[in-house]
C-alpha cells in the first residue's frame, strides 16, 4: 500500500511536470504502467453497476483497480480540478458498489494540478 501511495504522490511529479495540465488519461496510463512495472495486478476503466434492491440505477468506471492478495484498491484520478469532496464521494460510491471477493476494499484519490502544482491525496477506508 505504501508503494502505491508513493507512486501516486512522489514518483509521478518527479517524472512529469504536473503544471503542464496533462489530462487525467495521461496520468492514468503513466500510473498503470508504473504500478505494473512494480509487479502489481492492475486493470483500468472497470465498470461498476449501481444497484439496489435488484434495480440498476446507474453506473461508473473505476480509473485503476489494483488487486492484492486479500485487498482490492480502487484508485480515482483527477487532473486540473478542485472538487475534492465530490471526488471523495465518487470513490466511496465505487467502494460500495464494486463486487469483490476480497476481504477489504480501499479507495485512493489522487488529484493532480490542484492550485498550481499541488497534489491532493486521500486514502479512504
Amino acid at each position: 500500500m505504501d508503494l502505491i501511495e508513493s507512486i501516486l504522490t512522489k514518483r509521478v511529479p518527479v517524472l512529469i511536470d504536473t503544471s503542464l495540465l496533462y489530462t487525467e488519461r495521461c496520468y492514468q496510463v503513466l500510473i498503470e504502467k508504473l504500478l505494473t512495472r512494480e509487479g502489481f495486478n492492475v486493470a483500468s476503466e472497470i465498470y461498476v453497476a449501481y444497484e439496489t434492491d435488484g434495480i440498476l440505477f446507474g453506473q461508473g468506471r473505476i480509473d485503476l483497480l489494483v488487486t492484492l492478495n486479500d485487498i482490492v484498491v480502487i484508485i480515482e484520478l483527477k487532473a486540473n480540478t478542485q472538487g475534492i469532496q465530490s471526488s471523495i464521494q465518487q470513490v466511496k460510491r465505487y467502494m460500495k458498489h464494486y463486487k469483490s471477493n476480497r476481504k477489504k476494499v480501499i479507495g485512493m484519490l489522487a488529484m493532480y494540478n490542484v492550485n498550481g502544482r499541488q497534489i491532493v491525496f486521500k486514502k479512504i477506508v
